[in-house]
């Protein structure tokens, strides 16, 4: 690569996570802030775009140089990322992204949880505008809130019977129970329309197997998707979580599953794991999916929020490489714990575990 010192390390792990990631094209600076310092990142930048590696679209924003046509919304949700926002799209920006109109939007305007803000990326303009309608945007998954603002954009004179079934193609069969579930504050037509939805959906559409990674909610929790159950009667989500539990469990360290965890500003979500530990808690989140473009989307803003609220109180685990191997590191450089994972997977084959690490 071009004028490329490949000497930093911190350089070198930036380029492997750029060539790595499969969903996004668009970067911040805060993508990286794992690997180093703020002003580090903002080096490293400055020197992939000087060595064509990146691109810088706007201040903040960059673009691999490889990409073919640059996505307003992925310059949207990495401006979401940068700021700790919610975002979703709104009017024909929302018609657009489920394809009920084909017609590219003039401009591309999303409602957000932050302030107003508005960019010209190549001449295309982005918008974003505040909203205090948590209900039908931010505390809902990002599926049906997608879903409302384009009811909202085609009106409630605007619904006909081909629209309805272009709609419920949209909407899985496993997928109403959280729709109707998650919308019990919107309002009534738009409630209406939604249940009508649901149920063309399920004679348009094929099933699909629902995992817990088909929502990522913000500040909530669904107790029927913890199919997996431990030998202590621990239920969690999938055997990764499980490992760690075990983990967690011989390593006899306080946790607890799923608790709801406050800020200041009253925002809210569910760690995988709260840990307490000499005083001080930890909140351990496993990434399961983030392979997955909403997913992915929606932990980078949960990223920034607890560096927001909570810095050095994170640990993470992701599927990407051994998952035992993960543990036992993290166990080792933020409890100073050393535990043999291998022997945990042997025991956890046995039964009962409950009596055998007495």
């Amino acid at each position: 690569m071009r004028g490329l010192n490949m000497r930093s390390n911190h350089l070198k792990q930036i380029i492997k996570i750029i060539d790595s990631e499969k969903v996004k094209s668009v970067f911040v600076p805060s993508d990286f802030y794992e690997v180093t310092s703020p002003p580090k990142v903002a080096v490293c930048m400055k020197r992939l775009v000087d060595a064509g590696k990146l691109t810088r679209v706007i201040r903040g924003v960059y673009a691999k140089a490889d990409t073919y046509m640059l996505h307003i919304d992925n310059v949207a949700n990495a401006l979401a990322r940068s700021f700790g926002w919610n975002i979703i799209p709104y009017g024909d920006t929302a018609m657009y992204m489920t394809r009920m109109s084909n017609e590219e939007p003039k401009e591309w305007v999303y409602l957000s949880d932050g302030n107003y803000r508005s960019y010209n990326i190549n001449g295309v303009k982005l918008k974003f505008k505040h909203s205090d309608n948590r209900y039908e945007t931010f505390e809902i998954p990002y599926k049906t809130a997608l879903l409302i603002q384009t009811i909202r954009a085609i009106g409630k004179d605007g619904m006909n019977d081909e629209n309805l079934w272009m709609l419920a193609k949209r909407v899985f069969y496993n997928d109403k129970p959280k729709i109707l579930f998650g919308t019990q504050r919107v309002a009534v037509w738009v409630k209406q329309i939604l249940v009508k939805i649901c149920q063309d959906s399920t004679k348009k559409t094929k099933p699909k197997k629902i995992t817990k990674y088909d929502v990522f909610d913000h500040g909530e929790f669904y107790p029927e998707r913890q199919n997996t159950t431990t030998l202590f009667g621990d239920k969690v989500q999938s055997k990764s979580e499980a490992l760690i539990t075990y983990a967690l469990r011989f390593a006899r360290l306080d946790f607890t599953y799923s608790k709801k965890l406050y800020a200041n500003d009253n925002t809210n979500y569910a760690p995988d794991f709260t840990i307490r530990h000499n005083g001080k808690e930890f909140y351990w989140e496993h990434l399961g999916m983030l392979d997955d473009k909403d997913y992915a989307q929606k932990w980078a803003v949960k990223r920034v929020w607890y560096r927001k609220h909570f810095p050095d109180q994170l640990l993470t685990t992701d599927e990407d490489t051994d998952i035992g191997q993960q543990i036992i590191k993290r166990l080792h450089d933020v409890f100073g714990i050393d535990l043999d994972i291998n022997k945990i997977r042997e025991l956890v084959s046995r039964r009962p575990l409950q009596q055998q690490i007495g």
